[in-house]
């Protein structure tokens, strides 16, 4: 096809209750109504690369393409609402009256969005609009109280207090970039004066009402939705529930990714076009499966629907062994005597530290290692070889039994991984649940698409760890538990239907193993194996269209003791800096620790090589399994 002309304009000024949001449009030039595709942001957009790009990238095919920030953010008024809060769809209502009234519009529109920008993307479906025909939320979380502020119900300083935080209060406190005029500067001065997001991570523990307010409706979505999420990110439990739950026409892509979903180079604007074309201009029928997923380990598949309906379910038993240092055994379901067996489930801290970045956004790209050190610190179960090439298919589940007699265990954590004929131990997927009763227990892990060989034995590590994703129980103690068997969902690789959606998904960026990571991602140990420290850095820098320099970085270093869990720490240092064409600069660096009881940010605005700001906070924080 033949690729039209654009026109851009920055900083549209649309009406809204905070004052007026800012947009930046991107649209064919000179051509006749055309549908629009929104994205409302919870950053700043003159800092952006991405979206404009792909605005640039849809204009020339014939979509007005309109980038917001959410009030309190970039150049719009206000004062921002809570993250993630219902509030939020406020300035998505208001761009989508503004949209439907411009000249340019057909009065149809598509949304579309990632992580926070795919939240608020939901959260527009969830509300409804009548302009608003389909969206594509790409790696969202569905409810921020068990998705992104506290990990399965259990306390996640590093996520949301810490990485994201900081990065909110870079952006909060770092002056506007591009063409600068004085209203930008007096927002961005009044701004500084107002309370950094993290606050609210900071005061509102799991399970508070203030945040299950925050959970999208799915029942309440009636517009189409394309479901993009990634196997390694955090939200692929959400994306995946997104899809299963939705009663509308609906697809599924599932990649290998971390926390940035395909790229442009990886075919991203053709497969979404496909989409935009269907349900806003009426184009041809969508191609392919509905559901097409990575499979970890090789290739893609596609189905019908998920989970498979071709998958079985495998039931695992734990008989015998399974002490500390010592493997015990997975059994199959039917060679089983019934019998009550009890397993002691031990307390570690320093677990975790070898999956990497996996399911951790900010951190970079970093597979995890031989999980053997780990799994040596806890209940280790392993079964005998799988028997056949198979491919473990959405979600396992662990159950176990509390007695009423025994005391309820604060958090279990669970690792379910893969011992190739070497030896190694390979991460597949993990899970976590805070029994709030004795007697049956269910544990869900998180799903995924994983291929298994034929000698490969499952091995399931339970304890109460994942440092530094999950801050450690103040306390060490052991737990009994009784009656354990895991469910894994099998698929035959014969039943698979081969697909391949995107071109060399892994060809960019490709990810290395915690354990030759190197600076991105450095765990060190004591010779007594007490004492374990996770060091993970990064940084980078990129030119705006003005020339502007924006630079980047950040250093996480996150220390615990076996012994002494209570001592656990994580120091963020995230920065941020622009470099004008003219010579000026500016810079913000924000230092933010988390420990048992305490949270602690410091921020230093600097200009021209001067300090112009800076700040400290407090607050207090209440270890896991303490009562308020």
């Amino acid at each position: 096809m033949s690729l039209l002309a654009v026109e851009e304009t920055r900083d549209v000024r649309i009406p809204s209750a905070s004052g007026t949001l800012s947009a930046d449009v991107i649209r064919p030039a000179d051509v006749a109504a055309v549908p629009t595709l929104l994205t409302v942001l919870p950053y700043r957009k003159d800092l952006d690369l991405f979206w404009h790009d792909l605005m640039r990238w849809f204009a020339a095919r014939g979509y007005a393409c309109v980038l917001v920030d959410l009030s309190g953010t970039g150049r719009s008024d206000g004062v921002a609402a809570p993250k993630m809060s219902p509030e939020e769809a406020r300035d998505s209502s208001a761009a989508l009256d503004w949209i439907v009234a411009q000249p340019w519009s057909d009065g149809g529109v598509g949304m579309w969005g990632m992580s926070s920008g795919g939240f608020t993307t939901l959260r527009a479906a969830e509300v409804g609009h009548p302009a608003l025909r389909a969206v594509i939320p790409m790696l969202s979380p569905l409810r921020p109280d068990a998705d992104a502020f506290h990990h399965d119900g259990a306390r996640t300083d590093l996520h949301q207090r810490m990485l994201w935080s900081a990065q909110l209060l870079v952006q909060q406190w770092l002056p506007p970039a591009g063409e600068v005029r004085p209203r930008d500067l007096r927002r961005w001065e009044e701004r500084l004066e107002h309370d950094p997001f993290f606050l609210d991570f900071v005061r509102h523990d799991a399970g508070d009402p203030e945040l299950s307010r925050r959970a999208i409706d799915v029942s309440r979505i009636r517009v189409p939705a394309l479901c993009i999420g990634g196997w390694r990110d955090l939200y692929a439990r959400s994306m995946v529930e997104l899809y299963e739950r939705l009663d509308v026409p609906k697809r599924l892509i599932m990649g290998p990714w971390f926390h940035r979903g395909p790229r442009l180079e990886e075919g991203l604007p053709e497969i979404a076009l496909e989409w935009w074309d269907h349900w806003l201009l009426g184009g041809p029928a969508l191609s392919g499966s509905p559901v097409q997923c990575a499979i970890l380990g090789g290739g893609w598949g596609g189905f019908d629907s998920w989970p498979p309906p071709q998958v079985s379910r495998q039931r695992l038993v734990a008989v015998g062994g399974g002490a500390v240092g010592d493997a015990g055994v997975l059994a199959r379901d039917e060679t089983v005597v019934s019998a009550s067996v009890s397993h002691v489930v031990p307390s570690n801290a320093t677990v975790g530290t070898l999956t990497g970045s996996w399911g951790m956004p900010s951190a970079g790209e970093v597979l995890p290692a031989d999980q053997t050190v780990d799994d040596r610190h806890c209940l280790r179960l392993d079964s005998a070889g799988v028997g056949r090439d198979a491919v473990l298919a959405g979600v396992a589940t662990v159950e176990f039994e509390v007695a009423a007699d025994e005391p309820l265990p604060t958090r279990i954590v669970a690792r379910l991984c893969r011992v190739r004929d070497d030896g190694v131990s390979e991460l597949i997927t993990t899970g976590t649940c805070l029994p709030t009763r004795a007697g049956r227990q269910v544990l869900r892990l998180r799903p995924t698409l994983v291929a298994l060989a034929a000698t490969d034995r499952l091995r399931l590590a339970l304890g109460d760890a994942d440092f530094p994703r999950l801050v450690p129980l103040p306390s060490v103690r052991s737990h009994r538990l009784s009656n354990l068997s895991v469910e894994i969902p099998i698929l035959d690789p014969a039943t698979l239907d081969p697909v391949d959606p995107f071109p060399s998904p892994e060809a960019s960026g490709v990810p290395v193993r915690a354990d030759a990571a190197g600076p991105r991602w450095r765990v060190d140990r004591a010779p007594d194996d007490d004492l374990v420290s996770v060091r993970f850095a990064g940084g980078g820098s990129y030119a705006l269209a003005d020339g502007t320099c924006v630079g980047t970085t950040s250093d996480v270093r996150a220390t615990v003791s076996a012994s002494r869990p209570h001592e656990s720490e994580l120091v963020a240092v995230v920065g941020g800096s622009l470099e004008h064409p003219s010579g000026s600069t500016a810079a913000v660096e924000v230092t933010l620790s988390a420990r048992q009881t305490r949270f602690e940010a410091e921020a230093v605005l600097t200009v021209d090589g001067e300090v112009a700001m800076s700040a400290t906070w407090s607050e207090p924080l209440r270890p896991e399994g303490v009562s308020a």
